[in-house]
């Protein structure tokens, strides 16, 4: 059974052959996306960005945001109840980007993205939140020296803005002025797009018996730089027989990444194909090396190099 709630922040996307689809999920709680599998190839938890929805993302004034220290939530906050007894993490950035942060039920951690602009000027303190959809709530919020306060329940799109903080509102404790995403989000973000960039190599190899130099001609939607990493792709030898995807970390607690294919001939002198990614053991801003491709492809699996292991 579904239970109906406003808990209109939660949304997952919906990844399907390369391309991203997105479901909007109002009125499921928490326990209800329990099931939801997030495996690659079906529903995934993730940040979603306005790019990526093709949305613009909506103008905020940057004096509405640092006019007024007391109204000033740049940095990470952590309430352990706010989603009606469940955890909720909030990254205010100085850009008006807000990140709500939870861990589903299945112990992966989920993180949406929506704009905000506070009015510092008004009494109780405004807030306007700002769906990808494009869809805005109104509420309120209060910093005291006892952290933020944030009437989330009982708030919708569409709905008037609350009057006045009531006994639902959310208490955050302030952890930290970082506005970084936990590495958990980045890091499985970045598997998930070495998973597509190593699925479209293998299929433009079908088609011109080579691998790409490039993200271009695979069409997969990707910046080759981020502000967490930086990404490469290095066809070996004359590229007809392998290709390295890296992934390499920009901050100090993130893992790098080495993604390979190799086409390998089979018992019966068939080329088929064999990727592995292979990840450092440990935080590091170099990606592991270029794996050996596997001797026998049916029965023998990539071996990544000392330092790393695979995803």
């Amino acid at each position: 059974m579904v239970v109906r709630s406003e808990r209109w922040f939660l949304t997952l996307w919906r990844g399907s052959k390369g391309r991203l689809g997105y479901e909007r999920l109002k009125g499921l709680t928490l326990c209800a996306i329990a099931a939801l599998s997030l495996e690659n190839g079906g529903v995934r938890a993730q940040t979603l960005s306005w790019e990526r929805i093709g949305i613009d993302r909506p103008s905020v004034p940057a004096q509405n945001i640092a006019q007024n220290a007391i109204s000033n939530p740049i940095g990470r906050w952590y309430s352990p109840d706010a989603l009606a007894g469940q955890e909720l993490t909030l990254i205010f950035t100085p850009e008006g980007t807000l990140h709500f942060i939870v861990r589903l039920p299945v112990g992966a951690l989920a993180a949406q993205e929506f704009r905000y602009e506070i009015y510092p000027e008004t009494q109780p303190t405004a807030i306007d939140l700002t769906l990808p959809t494009g869809e805005v709530v109104q509420t309120i919020m209060a910093l005291t020296p006892n952290g933020l306060r944030l009437q989330i329940d009982g708030t919708a799109p569409g709905q008037p803005r609350p009057t006045a903080l009531d006994a639902r509102a959310a208490t955050f404790e302030k952890l930290s002025d970082s506005i970084a995403l936990p590495a958990e989000i980045v890091e499985r973000e970045v598997q998930e797009q070495l998973v597509d960039i190593s699925r479209a190599q293998r299929t433009y190899y079908l088609e011109f018996r080579a691998f790409a130099g490039s993200v271009e001609p695979l069409y997969v939607d990707l910046p080759m730089e981020t502000e967490d990493y930086l990404y490469e792709i290095s066809p070996q030898g004359d590229g007809t027989e392998s290709v390295k995807v890296t992934a390499t970390a920009k901050r100090d607690d993130l893992r790098s990444y080495t993604s390979a294919v190799f086409m390998v001939a089979n018992d019966r002198g068939i080329p088929v194909s064999v990727t592995a990614t292979c990840v450092t053991d440990e935080p590091s801003i170099e990606p592991p090396a270029m794996p050996d491709a596997p001797p026998i492809p049916e029965t023998s699996a990539i071996q990544c190099p000392a330092g790393s292991g695979q995803v």
